[in-house]
């Protein structure tokens, strides 16, 4: 038995009743791209599973899974299609096997409010209910733990479930090798170099060291959370608050790792780096804040090409679970590094010899 919902065929929501199979279920947003479904979860809070094209086994959709207060539903499926699109974009460069999808939970009480177990059991049953055509696995305000036990309940999870490899670690991994290939299509070097990590989270703080130990000359860290920015070999700008921009503009490089559309249009007219390559999903607020950057001489190495690492690592998962299992977690960083630099390499490269310049895009 799978929870009910209020059809919004207006927004290609499908009605995914308590009493309907799955068929019934999808048919009608079938149509739509991404088509995104509504279940109800615990604490007032709403699961929706977006999948850009048709539902499928022979090519499943994959994205993770973020809980996050919206200020209204109707902000949370604006992002979950938005982050759905982004998704297909990053299989189709990396050729995962895989199509775009994402699971976005609205909770308007707050993420706190949720219960995570409750919460995990309406995602196995939505993901059951879709017969293996949808794969998830960690985002925003979900944990390993999390993971570990929504797989207990269904067979649709790709969290690194039983490897020692830890995907957020590649998907930081992933993104340094992307910061070295812009750099190097720019005829630069991370040694010398300075960089702002906004977010430090797992993937940030990651990311902050290995700039660290690659020779970065400053790193400065912002987080939300001060003490997640206190990171051996960087310096702690948390307390600049709104100021974060000021600091930024004093780096080379803008590596943006917290929420999505953080650089708005007055973000971006108060920056002054040259480059910005990160992990975050949908860093611009709005397409007209993406050609305020372009406009700027800003060089923007997109997410599908830069935060790769954990698409790649899934499909590994995925495909060849024996393989990816007996690997060792070096041997997958080093992996997802070299797909990763040689992507921004040829990107950033391309940017720079353009006579158009600007923000470079891989389609």
């Amino acid at each position: 038995r799978r929870p009910g919902a209020v059809a919004e065929s207006a927004f290609g929501i499908a009605d995914v009743g308590a009493e309907e199979g799955a068929e019934d279920a999808v048919a009608p947003g079938a149509s739509a791209s991404p088509l995104v479904l509504k279940y109800p979860g615990p604490a007032n809070s709403t699961l929706f599973v977006g999948n850009d094209g048709p539902l499928s086994t022979d090519q499943p959709g994959n994205g993770g899974l973020r809980l996050l207060s919206y200020d209204t539903e109707a902000d949370a499926i604006h992002e979950c299609i938005h982050l759905t699109q982004g998704m297909t974009k990053k299989h189709a460069v990396y050729n995962t096997g895989f199509g775009g999808a994402k699971l976005v939970v609205h909770a308007p009480n707050g993420p706190q409010s949720v219960d995570k177990k409750e919460l995990m059991e309406v995602v196995a049953s939505s993901l059951k209910g879709l017969n293996g055509t949808v794969y998830t696995g960690q985002d925003l305000n979900t944990s390993a733990d999390d993971m570990d036990y929504l797989d207990e309940l269904c067979d649709y999870v790709l969290a690194s479930i039983g490897s020692v490899t830890d995907a957020n670690v590649a998907t930081a991994h992933g993104v340094f090798g992307a910061v070295q290939g812009t750099l190097q299509g720019v005829g630069r070097d991370v040694a010398g170099g300075s960089f702002f990590v906004h977010g430090c989270g797992k993937v940030g703080s990651s990311l902050a060291r290995q700039l660290v130990a690659a020779g970065a000359a400053k790193v400065l860290t912002y987080d939300i959370n001060s003490e997640l920015a206190s990171i051996p070999g960087c310096v702690n700008v948390s307390d600049s608050g709104d100021d974060w921009v000021a600091h930024a503009s004093q780096c080379d490089m803008l590596c943006p790792c917290s929420i999505s559309w953080l650089l708005t249009e007055e973000v971006v007219a108060g920056l002054d780096c040259e480059l910005i390559v990160g992990a975050a999903n949908l860093p611009f607020a709005t397409p007209a804040a993406r050609e305020a950057a372009t406009a700027k001489g800003i060089l923007f190495v997109p997410e599908s090409v830069a935060s790769a690492g954990a698409v790649i690592v899934d499909s590994l998962e995925c495909f060849d679970r024996a393989a990816y299992l007996s690997a060792r977690p070096s041997e997958v960083y080093a992996f997802t590094r070299h797909l990763t630099r040689e992507g921004a390499r040829s990107v950033a490269a391309a940017a720079t010899s353009s006579a158009a310049g600007g923000v470079a895009s891989p389609e």
